[in-house]
């Protein structure tokens, strides 16, 4: 549940919510760990739609952070010394 409301967190305020996961945890206890994975691919599904969550890879998150971002400023917010 706790990694379910983290995706939910991260779709609703714009986050990065990252999931980590190796194959090879999956040989043990395997219908539960399928299981876990499929309810959270299923959640993904309803955040993409509800959201519009998207899938990245670690890449693509590194270049948008790397990315220079321009914001606008009001003018009136900006001091002016004479």
């Amino acid at each position: 549940r706790r990694i379910l409301r983290a995706m939910s967190a991260a779709a609703q305020h714009g986050g990065v919510f990252h999931l980590w996961l190796h194959p090879h945890d999956y040989g043990v206890n395997e219908e539960e760990n399928f299981s876990f994975l499929h309810a959270v691919l299923e959640h993904y599904d309803h955040l993409r739609d509800a959201h519009d969550m998207r899938t990245l890879t670690m890449a693509s998150v590194a270049d948008m952070v790397r990315r220079p971002v321009a914001v606008d400023v009001p003018r009136e917010a900006v001091p002016v010394h004479a």
